[in-house]
This record gives C-alpha cells, structure tokens and sequence, in this order.
C-alpha cells in the first residue's frame, strides 16, 4: 500500500525505517478503507514515521510502547513546534491498531471514579485545541 503512496526510492527507504515500519501498510489500508483521501494517508504516514524513527533513536522497544510514551513523543515535537495538525490522533490510531493486532499490549482498565470521569472529559476537551495533555490521577 505504501508503494503506491509515494514512489521515489529514497522516500520509501526513509518510511521504512524504525519499528513501526514494518506496520505502515496495515495502517494505511485501515485509513484508507475508513475513507481518508490519498493526501491524508500519506501525511498521516509521515507522522507514524516521524515517530518510528525517534523510537529507534531512543532505542525504545515496539513491545514497550504505550500512551506515555506517546505522550513524551507528542510534548518534544510540540515544543519544537513540529506538531501538525492530526498527528496526534493519528499516532492514537496507530497505537491502537497496534494494540488490536496484538503487538502492543493493552494498557489496564482505570477505575471509573467520578474523579477520573472529569479528568477524562477535561483531558478530551483540552485535546481538542492543544493535542494530548497528560495528567496524573
């Protein structure tokens, strides 16, 4: 799928490197079957790859990824003023994907307190305009 996403060699050999790169074309035929155009894909799959190359530099398993990690990722790029529009929900659905092919592991349920509740809808309310916020509970 990614072949037919981008075509000059150099680009190509570039997406694949990192642990995520072996994921990309599951990724962009999932993407692509929920109705993201063909510019979307190959922006989202950019961003993927932006991040499968800094976990290589951090020498950060793909078994050991979760959403802090994520996070971490996410805070450096916005303070480096890297951060596009959409490449944290699509570094969510990446991590997701993941998750459901069974690569990386679930993170466990949080107890639903009404404390958690509120932080959860205030953390997806921020989200909205500042991308992920992580709070500790």
């Amino acid at each position: 799928m990614i072949n037919q996403l981008f075509t000059l060699s150099t680009i190509l050999e570039r997406l694949r490197q990192g642990p995520l790169s072996e994921h990309l074309d599951a990724y962009a035929a999932a993407v692509a079957e929920q109705g993201y155009m063909r510019h979307s894909i190959r922006r989202q799959i950019v961003a993927i790859a932006d991040f499968s190359w800094w976990l290589r530099q951090q020498h950060i398993e793909l078994q050991d990824l979760d959403s802090r990690i994520l996070d971490r990722f996410l805070r450096l790029r916005r303070r480096q003023q890297r951060l596009g529009r959409g490449d944290s929900k699509t570094l969510q659905r990446m991590l997701a994907l993941l998750r459901e092919m069974g690569v990386v592991k679930c993170q466990p349920a949080v107890p639903h307190t009404a404390r958690s509740k509120i932080i959860a809808e205030f953390q997806g309310y921020l989200s909205q305009d500042l991308g992920p916020v992580p709070f500790d509970t």
